[in-house]
């Protein structure tokens, strides 16, 4: 039996942490819409793409939170979604 993880996360959900967390209010439309149209197409989030998405994140907001702290937010909102196969016994 074999087992892979695909992890994700939803360009909505990184919307709604922006807005609640009031960031993202130094960046324009354009900027904002473009940070999320990539959240939204990343196939299985790695811990690169989180400090992808923070770097950007922390460019365009006026926030005292670290940068450790926005990539922990960000890796609050992936999931995972598995896919188990099963090997048929030779014998």
């Amino acid at each position: 039996m074999k087992v892979r993880e695909t992890r994700r996360i939803c360009a909505g959900d990184v919307r709604a942490l922006c807005t609640r967390q009031n960031w993202y209010t130094g960046g324009n439309n354009q900027e904002y819409e473009k940070m999320l149209v990539h959240a939204g197409t990343l196939v299985n989030v790695t811990a690169e793409d989180l400090l992808y998405l923070a770097l950007d994140i922390k460019k365009h907001s006026f926030t005292e939170r670290s940068l450790e702290g926005v990539c922990y937010e960000l890796a609050l909102m992936c999931f995972s979604t598995f896919e188990i196969t099963y090997q048929r016994s030779t014998q």
